[in-house]
């Protein structure tokens, strides 16, 4: 049988007396329980019937004879009034029989009881299907709107957002954490290699950006530092397989941009090559790996022409967090904390992303 909320929980969850480790707990209860989300919004009415509930799965025993009659009984409805000295008849003839099995005991068998008892609620939006603990006091300034939590702990002063972005702005404001796609990073950061090898092995330079990043744009521009002598650069871009899918043309910057766009959804490795002399001088990436990045997906970048025009720096935030474009994140959680400046959980919220972008 589930284990519900205590009406001792229920009552500290209502009064804002939970710890922050326990506040954690119950939080993931309350995402799975609709009885304990009902408890939560009619707390003196529902904990009763939460006890209530428990005790008759605990205690409820019925005679078996008697149940299946009565229960045959209840359903018996008369159609006609002719047939009322019909029914008078039967139910004589049924008391007479109950009587005398209750003369001769019968052993108590447990009955099937309906786990469910309480009438669902209507079911609500995806996004907000999880309610959070009630009366929390957030609240933001976010671009000349506020935004915050109800007493319910739905999220109120944004339009309509993508689904599951709702859900994951309110679980942050609560936890004040933010949580990014670690597994694909770690895919781009973390695998060391050589592409190609320069004819000087101790003479490099190092590769900027995109390293080890998801991106926005399909044509990304490429940066990387600079190398002392080097008459030119060449920049190559490869697939994961290692076949060639764009190569620059001698460059005098150390800088390029893509003439065509990329594939949306695909992971990119890519090299710079500096001729020095009748030298040729292999790069290698700012965190000594594969330089990879990968760009986001075409159903990604739809929601994010529809995110960056409803002009929220909490909600571009939080869905850049979500895809991992920590850059454009950590721009965005600035930008909320300029309009915030005293607030905790504005600094809070920046200070994470900072921490997920510098990984």
């Amino acid at each position: 049988m589930q284990q519900h909320l205590t009406p001792q929980q229920i009552e500290d969850m209502v009064a804002r007396r939970v710890e922050p480790q326990e506040l954690v707990t119950l939080t993931r209860h309350l995402s799975e329980c609709e009885l304990c989300r009902a408890a939560i919004r009619k707390p003196a009415r529902t904990a009763e019937r939460v006890s209530q509930l428990r005790r008759d799965l605990a205690t409820e025993r019925i005679a078996p004879q008697r149940w299946r009659l009565f229960d045959w009984l209840n359903q018996f409805k008369p159609l006609q009034l002719a047939a009322a000295g019909g029914v008078f008849a039967v139910l004589i003839a049924a008391g007479m029989w109950i009587s005398r099995t209750a003369e001769t005991p019968q052993p108590e068998q447990p009955i099937a009881v309906n786990q469910s008892p309480l009438p669902k609620e209507s079911p609500k939006p995806a996004e907000l299907s999880v309610e959070l603990p009630v009366g929390l006091p957030v609240g933001l300034n976010d671009n000349n709107r506020r935004v915050g939590l109800d007493q319910s702990g739905a999220l109120t002063g944004l339009p309509e957002l993508p689904e599951g972005l709702s859900l994951a702005i309110s679980r942050a404001l609560v936890s004040q954490k933010l949580e990014a796609p670690e597994t694909e990073l770690k895919a781009l950061r973390g695998r060391s290699a050589t592409l190609m090898s320069g004819d000087e092995a101790t003479q490099t330079f190092k590769l900027t950006s995109p390293v080890g990043v998801i991106v926005a744009t399909n044509r990304p521009e490429f940066r990387w530092q600079p190398l002392p002598n080097a008459q030119s650069y060449t920049v190559t871009v490869l697939d994961l397989d290692f076949n060639i899918v764009e190569t620059s043309q001698p460059l005098a910057q150390n800088v390029w941009r893509l003439p065509r766009p990329l594939k949306p959804g695909r992971t990119y490795v890519w090299q710079v090559t500096a001729a020095a002399g009748d030298k040729t001088i292999a790069s290698s990436s700012a965190k000594a790996a594969e330089a990879r990045f990968k760009i986001i997906s075409a159903e990604q970048s739809r929601q994010l022409r529809q995110i960056r025009g409803q002009q929220s720096h909490l909600a571009l935030g939080m869905f850049c967090i979500q895809t991992g474009l920590l850059d454009d994140a950590e721009r965005e959680f600035q930008a909320l904390l300029k309009s915030n400046p005293q607030s905790t959980v504005a600094q809070r919220l920046l200070n994470q992303a900072r921490a997920l972008a510098a990984r």
